[in-house]
């Protein structure tokens, strides 16, 4: 018999989501990054999104200290990006991964379905989380599909 919390995660994971690679500098100027599928649109009219991310995340802090981050949403031929940037301990960074700037400091995945450069305007603690609404200051897009995220796999 299964647990609660594996039911709930198993139930979640039947409704298929976007991948996204959150990415933000670190002190020593490195590019750090982490897989979501917990981001959607806040409004258009004021351009914003909100994110989730957990306070374990080292993500979190850096986003608390730095107020600034890159959102690429993976098209689906970028599959290694969400299984790297997924990873709780990360090597350096794949020579091969292409990240551009799109100012500011903020890196974005080079190609991904969409690009988005975002500074925070909000934050609020929700039990294990802090849920981070940003401004969208700049963003790109193309026509390729995106990478999907269904029943604990990469689509």
């Amino acid at each position: 018999m299964t647990s609660f919390e594996e039911n709930l995660k198993m139930s979640w994971g039947k409704i298929p989501t976007g991948v996204a690679v959150l990415t933000t500098l670190e002190a020593n100027g490195d590019i750090h990054g982490i897989t979501i599928n917990s981001f959607f649109s806040l409004s258009i009219k004021k351009p914003s999104l909100l994110v989730s991310i957990s306070k374990s995340a080292k993500s979190h802090d850096l986003i608390v200290k730095d107020r600034k981050f890159g959102l690429s949403v993976l098209n689906s031929d970028q599959k290694e990006y969400g299984e790297f940037f997924s990873r709780n301990s990360k090597e350096k960074l794949p020579d091969k991964f292409d990240l551009v700037l799109m100012g500011q400091g903020i890196h974005v995945i080079k190609n991904s379905l969409i690009q988005f450069s975002c500074e925070l305007d909000f934050m609020t603690s929700v039990s294990d989380h802090t849920l981070f609404a940003a401004n969208i200051i700049k963003v790109n897009s193309n026509d390729s599909s995106p990478l999907l995220w269904h029943k604990s796999n990469f689509l």
